[in-house]
């Protein structure tokens, strides 16, 4: 707390308070727990990212950790599909997360088909289970990917 009052003093007139100045708040108290609080307020992502592209930019920063928790690597590509996954999962606790090959495939830089075999392998490693299956576009209505539940407890991150 201190590095961002400092920040904030850095860049305040010299006659007024940091926190009120920058904050529309009546004390520097006020301004402190305020910050405080949306700080540690969750969200999906940011404003125009889907929640996919979210939880992509978390586990590029969680990269070497999830690498160092995994007992079996087999690729990077791989590593970082499982930290997609980890970090959807984390955004969404208790609900089913969906990776769509397409999408994902954008995400990475990689084929379809390569996207397929990382979410075989991450199955296989027992990472992922299916909840349900793809459903086809039908009548119209667009299809669905599949469902799945990242089982967090296969890493233990630090």
């Amino acid at each position: 707390m201190s590095q961002v009052a400092i920040e904030l003093t850095a860049k305040t007139p010299s006659a007024e308070c940091a926190w009120t100045y920058h904050f529309e708040v009546k004390s520097t108290k006020d301004a402190e727990n305020e910050f405080i609080d949306l700080w540690d307020y969750p969200f999906d992502s940011l404003p125009g990212d889907s929640a996919l592209e979210h939880a992509w930019r978390l586990a590029r920063s969680y990269l070497s950790k999830i690498e160092s928790a995994m007992t079996r690597r087999r690729t990077d590509s791989y590593v970082q599909y499982v930290a997609l996954a980890f970090c959807l999962q984390s955004l969404r606790p208790h609900q089913p997360i969906l990776l769509p090959v397409g999408p994902v495939s954008k995400l990475l830089g990689l084929e379809d088909g390569t996207i397929s075999r990382l979410c075989r392998f991450a199955k296989k490693d027992g990472f992922l289970s299916e909840l349900s299956n793809y459903q086809m576009p039908k009548g119209g209505r667009p299809g669905r990917a599949k469902e799945y539940q990242f089982h967090m407890d296969k890493l233990k991150i630090a």
